[in-house]
């Protein structure tokens, strides 16, 4: 599957799964972004939580780069299909689709944990990038995030026995079916 322009990219990421309603952030979703970024509890094993005007300016950036053509990051609001109740966000904090690599996140509110949330967005994300003949794709997780770890595994990914700055890289090989086997 080819993706000429961001507006492609937006319109492919947009999509439902059994229980969640996915689609690319904008600026009517920086009130909630701000809350999630916010959040010490969230923000735990990522980095020191985002000011308002730290986050206003990371989502400003992401969405010019977006108007240029020059999509290199996607953010995707997580809503409940049915109360459109917001969940969180996923997406790819860093996609390259010369390369065909992704990074790929969830950040989920505190009562939306542990409850298969991110297995279900993590999966839906990783069929739609091999679909797009991504061949590389990783999670960094923190060495001490226990559940980051576990879904990793659960989705088929491996250890990286390279150790980044100060996390931990998860890569899957893109032609294990475990992933889309569920």
């Amino acid at each position: 599957m080819l993706l000429k322009t961001t507006d492609d990219i937006l319109n492919y990421f947009t999509f439902t799964t059994p229980r969640l309603s996915l689609k690319p952030v904008d600026h009517t979703t920086l009130p909630f972004l701000a809350k999630l970024y916010g959040c010490s509890n969230t923000m735990h094993y990522i980095a020191a939580p985002f000011s308002y005007v730290q986050t206003a300016a990371m989502l400003n950036t992401m969405l010019r780069k977006q108007k240029q053509q020059q999509c290199d990051s996607l953010i995707l609001l997580l809503k409940n299909k049915n109360s459109l109740i917001e969940y969180g966000i996923s997406g790819m904090p860093y996609i390259d689709f010369v390369n065909k690599k992704a990074e790929i996140g969830v950040i989920l509110l505190l009562k939306f944990q542990n409850i298969g949330v991110a297995l279900e967005v993590m999966r839906a994300i990783v069929a739609k990038l091999i679909a797009l003949e991504i061949k590389t794709i990783y999670m960094q997780i923190s060495p001490t995030n226990k559940a980051a770890i576990l879904l990793a595994s659960k989705l088929g990914f491996i250890a990286n026995t390279e150790k980044t700055r100060y996390i931990y890289q998860y890569v899957v090989n893109t032609k294990d079916n475990k992933i889309l086997k569920g």
